[in-house]
């Protein structure tokens, strides 16, 4: 059975539909099925796709094929709104890391994810995927720390770490302590 992947959708009000459908794409070309079809611009065509580039079950990704070419140009990720309202980078296509490297799935090697969150061109926070951990805590096993500019000024001041993989963060730093590891 091909893996399940979950989904969510909403007006925008903070009301969010789940959805889950099976995997039926490997848009990172590494054999394993990590996407769903859909025709999420709405040109009666389903070759756009909801990614799940981290494999954790759950969509991080709108991938949208504009020009009807079979492959996505652009990317979109979801503001906490169901919204699918986030640009990832332009002129992306899917497993050539263009513009952005999904985060990797357990087993590959270390890697850092670039963001723009605001369009703007320049990037905004940065994931780190250390695939060190607490081999004790609960989790994907992977440390995953989450380089934040809070403040604009093209530095990142702030890091989020979550030290065990769960997705949550367990601890914040500032750009001044021994912690923040840069």
């Amino acid at each position: 059975m091909d893996p399940l992947i979950e989904y969510v959708f909403g007006p925008g009000d903070g009301t969010l539909s789940r959805w889950s459908s099976a995997a039926d794409l490997d848009l990172d070309a590494d054999g394993t099925l990590d996407a769903v079809s859909i025709d999420f611009d709405g040109d009666g065509r389903a070759d756009d796709a909801l990614w799940d580039v981290d494999g954790d079950g759950h969509a991080d990704v709108a991938a949208l094929d504009i020009d009807d070419d079979g492959r996505p140009e652009r990317q979109y990720r979801d503001s906490g709104r169901g919204l699918w309202d986030v640009a990832v980078g332009q002129g992306v296509t899917a497993g050539q890391g263009e513009a952005t490297e999904p985060t990797p799935r357990a087993g590959r090697q270390p890697s850092t994810q670039r963001l723009d969150l605001d369009g703007d061109g320049r990037v905004d926070a940065e994931v780190v995927d250390t695939e060190v951990a607490d081999p004790g805590a609960g989790g994907s096993g992977a440390e995953r720390r989450l380089y934040v500019d809070s403040d604009g000024d093209g530095d990142f001041d702030t890091v989020l770490v979550d030290s065990d993989g769960d997705g949550i963060a367990d601890a914040a730093f500032g750009a001044d302590a021994p912690e923040f590891g840069r």
